[in-house]
């Protein structure tokens, strides 16, 4: 099927879950630029005029996933780093199918990649000195990994449980960047 009257935004999102259900049946390093063109019902061309690679589409989706996350639960609205962590776990358990298919494929370095882009373009930090830029550097790493154990345990632990782990590992008055 090809797609008319489409924006270049559609045609990326089309193409990056065409990818997402090709590696539920296919490994990464096997899925071909003409399967994901065919499966999202677009030319290779049209492919190549967004993308230069497949790392490249998984890095969209998961920029969408991000930009989706900051957009649902603006940091405003919690009144503490519990309520936070429980919305911002409850939100990617959502996306657990294709999170684990990420993670299965060996490419969820990718989201430490978007975790670094989003997290580090917080205004304040533009002009931040050293010790508060390794902080921030520090605490994505901690985001990332928390992330990554829960994918290694299948995301089997409930976004409470995540949240309530996660929360008394912290120090004590602990607020996290973007809450401040």
């Amino acid at each position: 099927m090809r797609r008319k009257s489409t924006t270049s935004g559609m045609m990326m999102d089309y193409i990056a879950q065409a990818l997402l259900q090709l590696m539920e049946t296919a490994p990464f390093a096997a899925i071909t630029v003409q399967q994901i063109a065919a499966r999202a019902g677009v030319n290779r061309s049209t492919y190549y005029r967004h993308f230069s690679g497949k790392e490249d589409v998984l890095l969209h989706y998961l920029d969408q996933l991000m930009t989706r996350y900051e957009a649902a639960l603006p940091a405003a609205q919690f009144a503490g780093l519990q309520p936070y962590l429980e919305a911002q776990f409850a939100f990617f358990y959502q996306y657990k199918t294709q999170l684990l298919t990420i993670y299965d494929s060996g490419q969820i370095l990718l989201f430490l990649q978007v975790l670094n882009r989003h997290l580090r373009s917080v205004p304040d930090l533009e002009h931040a000195n050293l010790l508060e830029k390794c902080r921030t550097a520090y605490h994505i790493g901690g985001i990332f990994n928390n992330y990554l154990l829960w994918l290694e345990r299948r995301m089997q632990d409930s976004p409470q449980d995540m949240a309530a782990a996660a929360a008394r590992i912290l120090p004590q008055g602990f607020t996290p960047f973007l809450l401040r």
